[in-house]
C-alpha cells in the first residue's frame, strides 16, 4: 500500500509558505506589472528582495529541489551585479560565499554559477554590459580555481571546501560560533599554504603538492 504521507508536494516550512496581502499599488504600477511574464507576486518579492538586499532564508535541507536554488541563486547573483560586482571570478566567489554561508556546499552551486551570471546580464544596462565577462572568459574559467581573497592567505574555493567538510565532522568545530568556525578555518589554509609551498620548491608539481597538503594537515590535524 502506497504511504499517504509520501504522495502530494513536498511540505513547506510555516515562514516560507505564501500569505495573501492586499496591497494599495498606483494603477501605473498595476498596469505595467499586469503586462510582465510573470504574476505580481513574483515581481514584487523580487523587487523587494533585490531593493533591500535580502533573500528567504534557506536552507541546505529545503533545497531538494532545483528551483528552489536557482531563485536563491538568482536574486543573489542579481544583487551583487547591482552593487557594481561585474567581473566573472569576483561575482562568482561572493555569491559561493554566500550560498556557502547559508549551508549550502559547493558541489551544489557549481553548476549553475555560470548560466546565473549570464542569465543575469539580461537586466543590465549598456553601461553594466560593458563592465562584465564575456561569454568566452566565463566558459573557460574553471570554478574549483577561483581565490576566495577575503582570507589572510588566497584559497581556492576547491580547497576551502575540502577544509570545510572535513572541519565540519568535528563536534568541536560544531558547536564553534562563525567567527571561531572562521579562524579554524584560516589556521588550517595557512598550514596549506606553507607545506603546499614546501612540497613544490622540491619539485613536487602544484596539483599534486596542493593535495598532498591538503592530506598531511588534515591527518595531524584531525586526530
Amino acid at each position: 500500500m502506497t504511504d499517504k504521507k509520501l504522495m502530494g508536494r513536498p511540505t513547506i516550512e510555516p515562514h516560507l509558505k505564501k500569505n495573501p496581502i492586499s496591497p494599495r499599488l498606483p494603477q501605473w504600477l498595476i498596469d505595467w506589472m499586469d503586462d510582465q511574464d510573470e504574476p505580481r507576486s513574483i515581481l514584487i518579492e523580487r523587487a523587494m528582495c533585490q531593493y533591500y538586499d535580502i533573500c528567504a532564508p534557506v536552507h541546505s535541507n529545503e533545497l531538494s529541489l532545483t528551483d528552489d536554488l536557482t531563485q536563491l541563486g538568482t536574486i543573489i547573483g542579481n544583487n551583487l551585479l547591482n552593487k557594481g560586482i561585474t567581473k566573472f571570478n569576483e561575482w562568482a566567489t561572493a555569491l559561493i560565499n554566500e550560498l556557502e554561508s547559508k549551508g549550502i556546499s559547493l558541489e551544489q552551486i557549481k553548476p549553475y554559477v555560470k548560466k546565473w551570471y549570464l542569465q543575469a546580464q539580461d537586466d543590465l544596462t549598456d553601461e553594466q554590459l560593458d563592465l562584465v565577462d564575456d561569454v568566452k572568459t566565463v566558459r573557460s574559467t574553471d570554478i574549483d580555481n577561483l581565490v576566495d581573497e577575503t582570507f589572510d592567505q588566497p584559497i581556492s574555493l576547491k580547497v576551502k571546501a575540502i577544509l570545510q567538510e572535513s572541519l565540519m565532522s568535528l563536534p568541536k568545530y560544531q558547536q564553534m560560533n562563525k567567527v571561531k568556525q572562521k579562524d579554524e578555518l584560516i589556521a588550517l589554509v595557512k598550514l596549506v599554504a606553507r607545506e603546499e609551498k614546501a612540497l613544490n620548491q622540491v619539485g613536487v608539481p602544484l596539483v599534486e603538492a596542493q593535495s598532498q597538503a591538503i592530506r598531511t594537515i588534515l591527518t595531524s590535524s584531525l586526530i
